[in-house]
């Protein structure tokens, strides 16, 4: 009981800030960005940023972190850094015109330096196939608690000026899920597929294959789904060894490999935990995932892409549900078994996958695919910059 009410006092005195952080006035050329938490120097984000660094030097860019290790690392590589919490850091966000992040404001930024003096710029960091933002209904949310805790702390506000979309398909979805106006909506493409699309590779080999799922439970949690399935470790390595093909699995940020799985899974020959750190889809030859956003990622890749969407009825009753039907996203047999996956590998490295649905569908997600969304996308940060506050 003590403990919430510190908790409550705390945060109520941080419209101290929020009020007294009016009093500074905003730098009209100082943008800065952030991404997941502000422990990554990662997605779209990172890619006007560093558009912005070698193309706009009139401009002043900036990227903001909550991790000190992150910082270290980023100060070396001589990358314009200001710690959150330093003086710095606190000078910045009370001076910056516009604010740029991949999740929401008061992850990324202290939310309560962050006044409406300043414009917001919502990136996302996928394109969504499941409920996000306030379409997530397992968030409940009581209009008059919302209400009241909005009126006791000021800097309580997601209110974004301007959210970028990849295409019709998620601007359509950002109105509901950010609340906005879909003028405030522009389609600029994702400025990290940019990169994508300028290093596409296709070497014709089907010998590396990752599996990348959604998150599962909660944040930072371990991943589970492996014992829900009863995942059969060894027959599937087996299996790959027959087949000549690696099997690398990545897991979403958020989620953690259980132990038991991390040690048996190091134990194998075909089998790898690509965890963390900078990568490109463009490393792998063919995707195995569920409803993660790297099914569209992957799609531009022009490669192979199984769909395994295990425990869907579970995941829907107690995760997530999703924009549409499941098979409005995979135009071909889903896999619901690990067999089932290593035998549409075995079709794949045979020549039997055709890709035409897949090709179909990706004129649908992706409006643009010509690598420059980055400059589109900081074209439209600057119209902000260059607006009067009303």
């Amino acid at each position: 009981m003590l403990a919430n009410i510190y908790t409550f006092f705390s945060k109520f005195i941080f419209n101290i800030f929020y009020i007294t952080s009016y009093l500074f006035p905003k730098n009209e050329n100082l943008i800065l960005f952030s991404a997941w938490n502000g422990r990554r120097y990662s997605d779209n984000t990172r890619s006007i940023f560093e558009y912005a660094l070698e193309n706009r030097t009139d401009f002043n860019v900036c990227w903001l972190v909550k991790d000190k290790p992150l910082y270290t690392e980023l100060v070396k590589k001589g990358i314009p850094v200001a710690y959150a919490y330093s003086c710095q850091g606190v000078y910045f966000q009370l001076r910056a015109k516009v604010i740029v992040y991949t999740h929401s404001i008061d992850w990324e930024y202290m939310s309560y330096l962050i006044n409406g003096n300043t414009k917001k710029v919502q990136t996302w960091h996928a394109i969504p196939m499941k409920h996000i933002g306030l379409d997530d209904k397992r968030i409940v949310r009581n209009k008059n608690r919302e209400f009241i805790l909005n009126l006791l702390f000021l800097y309580r506000n997601e209110k974004h000026d301007l959210v970028l979309a990849n295409g019709d398909f998620d601007s359509e979805i950002c109105v509901t899920a950010f609340n906005i106006e879909p003028e405030n909506i522009k389609i600029t493409g994702y400025p990290k597929h940019d990169e994508i699309i300028n290093s596409i590779k296709d070497n014709g080999l089907t010998n590396k294959v990752v599996y990348m799922p959604t998150f599962r439970g909660e944040p930072y949690t371990d991943f589970k789904l492996f014992e829900q399935i009863d995942t059969d470790f060894i027959s599937i390595n087996n299996r790959l060894q027959e087949l000549d093909v690696e099997l690398h699995i990545r897991l979403h940020p958020v989620n953690s490999f259980k132990t038991e799985d991390l040690m048996m899974i190091n134990s194998l020959s075909n089998i790898y935990t690509d965890k963390g750190g900078e990568f490109s889809v463009n490393d792998y030859d063919v995707l195995i995932t569920d409803f993660s956003g790297a099914f569209f990622e992957f799609m531009l890749t022009n490669k192979p892409i199984i769909m395994a969407p295990f425990n869907l009825e579970q995941y829907l009753e107690k995760d997530r549900k999703l924009y549409y039907e499941y098979s409005y996203f995979a135009p071909l047999e889903v896999c619901q078994n690990w067999e089932e996956v290593i035998n549409q590998i075995h079709n794949i490295k045979h020549g039997d996958y055709c890709m035409d649905k897949y090709f179909s569908l990706k004129s649908k997600f992706h409006k643009y695919t010509d690598s420059n969304s980055s400059e589109r996308a900081f074209s439209e940060i600057i119209k902000l910059c260059e607006s009067k506050v009303e």
